[in-house]
């Protein structure tokens, strides 16, 4: 999952995620795998971190 997440952090750029991670494109089996993974956010902080990490 996380590969993934880092996949599209890399082809969209952290904004367009973050409005990705948003919309009601993604399923909520999606969401509740990133929720279960402490990545889903609440603030924009973890997918920054996890930009700057990759």
């Amino acid at each position: 999952m996380l590969d993934v997440l880092r996949r599209e952090i890399i082809n969209k750029g952290v904004d367009n995620v973050i409005l990705w991670l948003s919309s009601d494109n993604i399923s909520e089996d999606t969401k509740t795998k990133l929720s279960n993974s402490n990545i889903f956010i609440g603030g924009y902080l973890n997918l920054s971190l996890l930009y700057l990490l990759s």
